[in-house]
Parts: C-alpha cells; structure tokens; sequence
C-alpha cells in the first residue's frame, strides 16, 4: 500500500514484498518503509526507515512467439541467419543479461526443433560449406553472439516456411518459458538441369564395338559421368528418352519408350533412366553401322528439363557384324599317294564340295556367313606338321617354285600346296592338323589330314 498510513497494534505483523526485478544487501539493502509511534492520539516527531536484504533471484528470459528475417531466403538455396537478427527480432529479454541492444546481449538462443527445410548448419563463417551441421540434443544446438544459422529450405518449394524453433537461454541455463519461430519467406524459380561435358552439341557417348543383334547395358552412371550432369538448385536428376532409332531398350521386363519432354509435366516411368538404373538395349536384327545412333535423352529434375536446344545428348554405338565361330570336325583321308612320292593339292581339292553335298564333300568345313555359292572365304590354318612325317610347301606363284612352310600357315583359296612323306613311310601317316578360319575365329579343335601311302 505506497503511500498510504498502515497501524500495527500489539500482536500483528505486516507482509512486504520488494518490487519485481530489484534486490540489495547490506549497504545497498532495499527501502522499504518508515515507521513512527503512535499512541492513539499523536505520532512521534521522528521516522525510523526500514531496510531489507532482499536475495537476487534468477528469472526466465522471454521470447517473441514468431518471426520473419526481413530479406527472402531463396529456393534450393541455404539462407543464413545471425544470432544478432533473431536476438532483436525475436525480442529476446532478461531481468538480469539481456544489455541494450543484442550486439551487446549475453543471452544465448537454443534449436530445439526443426520443423520445415533439408539441413541447418550452424557455425561462426559466412559460408554454410564451412559450418556443422546441426545435431539436436547435441553441443551445437546454442548460438550466441558471432554465431550464425544456415536454413535450406524443403527442396524446390517456395513460400512461407516455419524453419526452426528456438527458446532463448540465460548465463544461468534458464530457459524461455516458451518458444519463438523462426519462419522464412523463400522465393525464386526452379533453375534447368544441363550436361556440362566439353564436347560439341548435341553431346555424344559411343559405346564403342558391340556386335550387331547382341544386347548391351547402359547404366546411369556411365552417362552421368560422360555428360557431367550438374543443376544449380537439385541434386537429383534423372535422364528422360526422347527418341529411339532401330533399337528396342528394357528396364527389367519393361519395354521402354520415348515421349516428347513438357515443363512442369512429369516423363512416364517407362522413358526415365534414374539413378542406380540400367537400360539394355536391343540393337534391330541386321544393323550394322559405325556410330549407329540408338537413342536422345535430355535432363529432368522433378519439374524442369534440360534445353531442347542444347540440353540433349545422343547415345551411340559402333555395331559390327556378329561373327560366328567356323566349324570343322571332319577331313578325308588323302589317298594313292606312292612311297617317296608328293601329295599334290589345291585350296579347292583340299576343301571339296563347300556345298557338302553329299558323297563329294572332302571336309565339312562351314561358315554360317560365307556365301560360298558367289565366293569362297573361308580358309584353313595349319596348327602343326609333325618333322618325321614330312614336309609341306606352298606354291609361289611368282618363281613356280614350291617353298617349304612351317605352321602357322594358312591355306586360302586360289593357292596350291604339296605335302612330302620322309622317305621310309608307307600306310596312314598324319600329315598336319588345321582348323577352320574365317579371318577372326577359327574351329574349336584342330583335325588331323592323313595321307594314306602305298608301298611301291
């Protein structure tokens, strides 16, 4: 009751309470009131002040419940945040440390709650790649004065965010009763993927020699890599097919397609190589072509496409001719070939009918790619001539001499050849082994020519 006259009698007490926020001791004790006598008709002439030690008791700061930074974070991108701004913007007081203006406040504001965005990072740089992530519960979870907040807002979204929640914290651990918001105002477009790889436009990957009809994996990250893939405010990106030439690619089971890219519109599963994805492709049965194209992909990242211009790329192949192994299991016997005697042969003795007709064929010697009715292509290879059965010569058709050969040699069309038994040797003698030999790959096993010689 300031001001107003209180009487005690004999047997009463009075209560005092100090002032809210004010403490003294001793000599700087709180005044609390006077007291004089009185005795029912006059006071005495003389006041007695009375003091009291009144203990400095530590009380909760406090907290604004919300507020927005006054500049835009924006889209896909961290926007910092200073203890400074949020101190005075969150109105952050304290009986005992918040000082006249927060670049002089000893108070602290502590995380306690991310509510919306894809990281916070907390530290004392400028620079979000320098600071730590943030660890709720953990000892970076309290800013002061010098420290900086970096908030990435939820990806590709604009708008009005609440980004985190914070209770402000006194030299003495108190905390705020309640918590303050921080929300952030993002705005911005959504920034196109592109392909950053040096070579020319429209960029091109050739997978090099495949042969032709045989089917072949493409990975995503073979083309990531030989694109260089990059988006300013995305990290994920998935590759879209927007054409396909002579080819047939599957996902699993799942025949894909291609479809013509619309912003804003999502590409159907069935066209979308995404991370961790392969393709196989299936080259047309017959092509063969050197740099065959065999499908275009531009970029998506959820919501933009790569340009149509200069976005694109084109996948590529080299597709040879599946060669296919020759065969040869079986050669005649040479006959009549008298003791001492030479075996004289052309490439068309030795070979026989390439028709194998039946009952005139000498091998069965075969190419499923010789068209043997126009030319005859394929050819023989000597593995080995064993030394103490004879020796083979091949005619050069330059001197009309024949000159002696050693394996491996290979017997082609239009060439003749004579083989000569050691002297002594009459009966069946093998004579060398050969294969098949189409130019590339050769019969699986060699087959031995015998020579049958008579006694004279």
């Amino acid at each position: 009751m300031p001001g107003t006259a209180l009487y005690v009698k004999p047997n009463e007490s009075v209560v005092w309470s100090p002032t809210a926020n004010t403490s003294g001791e001793d000599a700087n004790a709180l005044s609390a009131f006077t007291v004089t006598a009185y005795d029912q008709v006059a006071e005495s002439t003389n006041a007695l002040a009375v003091k009291v030690n009144v203990s400095a008791v530590n009380q909760a700061p406090t907290i604004a419940s919300s507020w927005i930074p006054a500049t835009n974070g924006n889209r896909n991108e961290f926007k910092m945040i200073s203890y400074t701004d949020m101190a005075e913007g969150l109105n952050v007081l304290d009986a005992e440390d918040a000082k006249t203006g927060a670049s002089k406040n000893t108070m602290r504001l502590r995380i306690e709650q991310i509510v919306d965005g894809q990281e916070i990072r907390i530290g004392t740089t400028t620079n979000a790649q320098d600071a730590t992530p943030l660890v709720i519960n953990g000892s970076n979870n309290v800013i002061s004065l010098g420290t900086n907040v970096f908030w990435k807002p939820p990806a590709g979204l604009t708008g009005t965010f609440t980004a985190f929640r914070v209770t402000a914290v006194d030299t003495g651990n108190l905390s705020s009763l309640t918590m303050g918001d921080v929300k952030v105002q993002v705005t911005g477009a959504n920034a196109a993927p592109y392909m950053n790889s040096a070579n020319t436009n429209p960029r091109v990957y050739n997978f090099g020699a495949t042969p032709q009809g045989v089917p072949f994996m493409v990975a995503y990250d073979t083309l990531k890599t030989a694109f260089d893939i990059r988006d300013p405010d995305s990290p994920y990106m998935v590759f879209v097919i927007t054409s396909m030439t002579q080819a047939t690619l599957k996902k699993g089971t799942v025949t894909m397609v291609a479809t013509t890219p619309v912003n804003g519109t999502n590409p159907p599963g069935t066209s979308v190589i995404a991370p961790n994805e392969s393709v196989v492709v299936f080259p047309s049965v017959g092509r063969i072509e050197d740099g065959a194209e065999i499908f275009q992909v531009r970029l998506f990242d959820g919501e933009t496409y790569s340009d149509a211009a200069t976005g694109y790329a084109v996948i590529k192949a080299d597709l040879k001719v599946n060669n296919q192994v020759p065969t040869l299991t079986s050669v005649k016997n040479f006959t009549n070939v008298p003791k001492g005697g030479n075996l004289l042969f052309t490439y068309s003795e030795f070979r026989g009918d390439p028709l194998n007709t039946s009952g005139s064929e000498r091998t069965n010697a075969f190419d499923a790619e010789e068209n043997v009715q126009t030319s005859q292509t394929l050819k023989f290879k000597v593995k080995s001539i064993p030394a103490g059965n004879g020796t083979l010569y091949k005619l050069n058709t330059n001197t009309s001499t024949y000159e002696v050969v050693s394996a491996p040699v290979e017997i082609e069309p239009n060439t003749s050849w004579k083989w000569t038994p050691n002297a002594s040797l009459v009966g069946t003698v093998p004579a060398f082994t050969v294969v098949a030999w189409d130019g590339t790959s050769e019969s699986a096993s060699p087959v031995t020519v015998n020579v049958e010689i008579t006694p004279t």
